[in-house]
């Protein structure tokens, strides 16, 4: 599941944003709720985004998998980003 946090931190707003085109203006109640979730949800995601990142480790995190050998040794999967 960590793997796809950036993800969704990313295009929970464009999927507000959308959802956000079938309300109508009068319904400004509707628009608030919608936008106060999304903040909340956000908000949520970057606090578990924190706390699973480890401040030792100062490169890349959350883009790929820990994999264990069977003796209990890291692996990291190889992801390309480009």
């Amino acid at each position: 599941m960590t793997q796809h946090l950036l993800t969704y931190l990313i295009f929970t707003p464009i999927a507000a944003a959308l959802l956000a085109l079938f309300i109508p203006a009068e319904a400004k109640r509707v628009f608030r709720i919608l936008t106060l979730t999304v903040s909340a949800l956000q908000v949520l995601i970057v606090l578990f985004i924190v706390g699973h990142t480890n401040p030792e480790f100062g490169s890349f995190q959350l883009i790929g998998l820990p994999l264990t050998s069977e003796t209990g040794e890291y692996y990291k999967q190889n992801i390309f980003l480009g």
